[in-house]
């Protein structure tokens, strides 16, 4: 088990028997500096006991994942299923965006009046966003409508190549001015 946490080692080089004197060193010397830790009631650390109880809680859930799927496998035609109903339809629409995100409505409404005027939207972005891309202009890169809450994707969808919002649209993040840069087809992965 202790080899097998070693994610850089593959299973085959396992045979070699440097390598496994050098794991068997690890090992030995993992448990006498827990067996250090313990003694001197490092264990006892609230952070050291919430991080152990973390790592048990993940070893936990994979022994359950690993032990579904032992009882379940996966089918090879559930995978084309699922790979159908998300990939059938063709080639996947990106939209290269940028984003205004305003703490009010009101902040948005006033971006919305200064792009109106014929300001262009990544100035306006610069100074009147609150989003982390602010600096960049709101740019937010190649997206597609999955990527994002629906609203946002939907909002895309409505929007013409150049066009922006004429609305603010409300999301958790705040309220939102969307402009579409570009719309492309990219192809969607390979079933394997």
């Amino acid at each position: 088990v202790f080899a097998s946490e070693r994610p850089q080692t593959p299973p085959q080089a396992l045979k070699d028997p440097q390598l496994q004197a050098l794991i068997m060193n690890e090992l030995v010397n993992t448990v006498l500096m827990s067996q250090d830790a313990t003694k001197s009631k490092i264990d006892k650390n609230p952070n050291v006991a919430a991080a152990v109880e973390v790592a048990r809680r993940k070893v936990l859930a994979q022994a359950a994942i690993l032990n579904h799927l032992r009882a379940h496998p996966i089918k090879e035609e559930d995978v084309k299923k699922a790979y159908d109903a998300k990939y059938g339809k063709g080639p996947l629409r990106e939209y290269k965006v940028r984003n205004i995100v305003s703490k009010t409505e009101a902040d948005a409404q006033a971006a919305l009046q200064e792009i109106g005027t014929g300001k262009k939207f990544a100035e306006v972005a610069k100074t009147k966003s609150a989003a982390s891309n602010a600096a960049e202009g709101g740019d937010l890169g190649w997206i597609s409508a999955d990527q994002v809450i629906k609203p946002i994707g939907d909002a895309l969808a409505k929007l013409d190549k150049g066009g922006h919002s004429k609305a603010p649209l409300q999301t958790q993040a705040g309220w939102m001015l969307l402009e579409l840069e570009d719309v492309r087809d990219a192809q969607p992965p390979s079933l394997e």
